[in-house]
């Protein structure tokens, strides 16, 4: 029998070799090829939650001249077209997230590669139609098995929104969908939030601060005064972007970065904004009107799908008949009465009271267990009787803080009783008649005393909570006859 040669041998450890290096070629690509397939066959959307994607949408109140009044939500979202969003938004969202959004597919194969070999150090993987994809059907997983599971299932759901919609429409839906924290759920409450303004109307240094924001809201958020510098710093990298891009020149950049962020913040709440107590009534008479049935115990307004619209995720429009500048006379002429007349006459009448602010029916024993219980209920009262850290405990996010002054500096006896006097808020008034009331109707009906604090309890009487602020009387911006409804409402004219 022949003996195997020096040279066969060889050619088989060469052949080996070769096997082995073909195997770590091929061993990812075949890999990426298994965890598609496995995503492809995983609980991915069906094609009709692709074309009707779920979200919550506020519903929105509109002044007679179509303005709006406020809104009914869980999440602050009133969705805006491709044509209503400004191209400074569109072109800074494309310079920093998806350079390459107009040419690829959903997936941004050099772009991946790119974060695979430098570990995101260079950049993210992600398109703009991935991080959609992300938005719509899943939340991020903390494991990281799963996370990346979620990549390749992202990838094919990306792939099939390439397919049914236009890169115009997927840049719209992004927008719509990203939540800009402080209740701005979506462009059109962003807009409104941080500048007051609507989202075809942003200037670019707006449109940046927003995009930059769109990195990490919570980090990136210009509410929180110790991180401004880092939004500035945020929202220049967001400059530089679009200048490598070509969408701004040097020149540009450089008077762009110089600009402060030119917050005009407004506070979103349902309590907030004109009419409130108007809204809050239309609110009670839209709900019964949404549940109503006909004799047959059929819905009057049903969803095309037959279901009950939901006033606060259906989107729906409500057209009131309330004139948009008489509320903010009428709001502007009760805050200056109550401030500058009835407050007065107020502070004389609650001087005579032995019990102030308290009625004359309370009794002393009954003043010292509502302070009594008013204390407890105080956080200061609850650290120091370690109920907070007992309860801190239990929800698992015990967070240690010294104190430097020590417990003696914190008293356990009720403190003295303040004895600021309560303050009268504002009214709120509301126009007659149908399209565009002209009147201004004052009635115990129409116009309450919004009070701070708790309701009215047996304890309490007057139903005034001990500390109470003014709201400071400010004219409208737009000037009409305000001497006449002043005159209305018992005011100097």
């Amino acid at each position: 029998m022949a003996k195997p040669t020096s040279h066969s041998k060889s050619g088989a450890s060469a052949r080996r070799r070769g096997l082995i290096w073909w195997g770590l070629v091929l061993s990812p690509v075949l890999g990426i090829y298994a965890l598609l397939g496995a995503a492809a066959l995983s609980d991915l959307p069906s094609i009709e939650d692709l074309e009707n994607p779920r979200s919550d949408l506020a519903t929105a109140l509109l002044f007679s001249d179509g303005t709006q009044m406020g809104q009914y939500y869980k999440e602050n979202r009133i969705p805006v077209g491709y044509d209503r969003i400004s191209p400074n938004v569109v072109r800074a969202l494309i310079a920093t997230e998806d350079e390459r959004f107009r040419e690829h597919g959903g997936v941004d194969l050099r772009g991946t590669l790119r974060a695979a070999v430098f570990l995101g150090k260079r950049g993210g993987a992600s398109t703009l139609t991935q991080q959609l994809a992300k938005m719509l059907f899943h939340d991020r997983s903390g494991n990281a098995v799963k996370r990346v599971f979620q990549k390749f299932q992202e990838w094919i759901i990306s792939a099939r929104l390439e397919r049914m919609y236009t890169k115009d429409e997927i840049i719209a839906m992004y927008l719509n969908r990203f939540d800009w924290v402080n209740q701005a759920v979506g462009i059109h409450s962003a807009s409104r939030v941080y500048f007051n303004t609507t989202p075809d109307s942003l200037k670019l240094h707006e449109a940046a601060m927003l995009v930059g924001m769109c990195k990490n809201p919570a980090l990136f958020n210009p509410r929180k005064d110790y991180r401004i510098d880092t939004v500035l710093h945020r929202r220049m990298v967001v400059f530089d972007q679009m200048r490598r891009n070509g969408y701004i020149t040097r020149a540009e950049y450089d008077s762009l970065k110089a600009l402060p962020l030119g917050l005009d913040f407004q506070s979103v709440s349902h309590t907030e904004g004109p009419a409130p107590y108007f809204r809050e009534a239309l609110r009670e008479k839209l709900q019964a009107l949404l549940d109503s049935k006909d004799d047959q115990g059929n819905l009057r307004y049903p969803r095309p799908d037959g279901q009950p619209y939901d006033l606060y995720t259906d989107g729906l429009k409500v057209y009131t008949t309330i004139d948009r500048r008489m509320q903010a006379y009428a709001e502007w002429g009760v805050r200056e009465h109550l401030g500058t007349e009835l407050q007065a006459d107020f502070f004389k009448d609650i001087a005579r009271k032995k019990n102030r602010p308290f009625d004359f029916r309370v009794s002393q024993a009954e003043i010292d267990k509502i302070l009594s219980d008013a204390m407890k209920r105080s956080m200061r009262y609850k650290v120091i009787t370690g109920q907070a850290v007992r309860q801190l405990r239990a929800a698992g996010s015990l967070h240690r803080e010294g104190d430097a002054r020590g417990r003696d500096a914190l008293p356990l006896q009720p403190r003295e009783r303040r004895r600021e006097q309560p303050r009268l808020r504002c009214l709120v008034a509301r126009g007659e008649g149908r399209g565009h009331p002209q009147g201004i109707r004052h009635s115990g009906e129409d116009a309450r005393v919004q009070l701070e604090g708790r309701d009215r309890h047996r304890d309490e009487p007057d139903g005034f909570d001990p500390l109470v602020q003014e709201l400071p009387a400010q004219r409208p911006l737009e000037h009409g006859p305000a001497h006449g409804l002043r005159e209305g409402l018992g005011g100097r004219g």
